[in-house]
């Protein structure tokens, strides 16, 4: 079913946001706080790091990044815990900086460790679809399935790009991934996008208890 806000795959859940198929879930004795890391990629021209700038706290500073070769900042979650309380949630995103052709050496220390993955295109240019699904492979082929979210920035609220918007939709349909319509002038979906992710990633983590 394709949800007519994100114009994606959108997946059941309940009130709270958690898929309803929910197993193993730990019962913590104190509040749960939970850490993940979440690779942030696509083509160096989406303007990816601008996009998600507003909404996470930076730990380095760009001389640094351009030795480190990625920009990590930081991201800190409240999620309602379905048994008990609240889970806290510190995020890591680590924007992986400049051409995906030249990071293909050091990749594995980049995504190892990774849980889950913020894909960026741009509508407006088709090419950057293709190009993030060659992010996404190179992520997997370290990290493995990991839960993902695409985040497809549009230009101009009224504008329609078919073509891309079509790309996008397909993309998001071979991973079994939510899709986010976003924008850099307004922002708007970015912060639920990082949310959803967050949500995956709890998911993923807990089946596995």
């Amino acid at each position: 079913m394709w949800n007519d806000r994100t114009g994606c795959p959108d997946s059941s859940a309940n009130a709270n946001g958690w898929p309803e198929r929910r197993v193993g879930i730990p019962r913590p004795s104190g509040p749960l706080r939970v850490k993940m890391k979440v690779c942030l990629v696509g083509d160096h021209t989406t303007r990816k790091t601008d996009l998600i700038r507003p909404y996470v706290q930076d730990n380095f500073d760009d001389k640094y990044v351009q030795t480190l070769g990625t920009k990590v900042s930081k991201k800190e979650l409240q999620v309602p815990n379905p048994l008990d309380g609240s889970i806290f949630l510190d995020m890591t995103i680590w924007d992986i900086v400049g051409r995906r052709e030249f990071r293909t050496l050091t990749r594995d220390a980049y995504y190892f460790g990774a849980r889950g993955v913020l894909g960026v295109c741009d509508i407006r240019r088709p090419e950057t679809v293709t190009q993030l699904n060659d992010w996404i492979m190179d992520v997997q082929s370290v990290c493995g399935r990991i839960p993902l979210v695409i985040l497809a920035i549009r230009r101009g609220s009224h504008k329609r790009h078919p073509d891309g918007e079509e790309a996008t939709r397909l993309l998001a349909s071979f991973y079994h991934a939510p899709c986010f319509f976003v924008s850099l002038r307004r922002h708007a979906n970015v912060e639920p996008a990082i949310l959803v992710l967050a949500l995956l990633i709890l998911w993923d983590r807990f089946g596995r208890f």
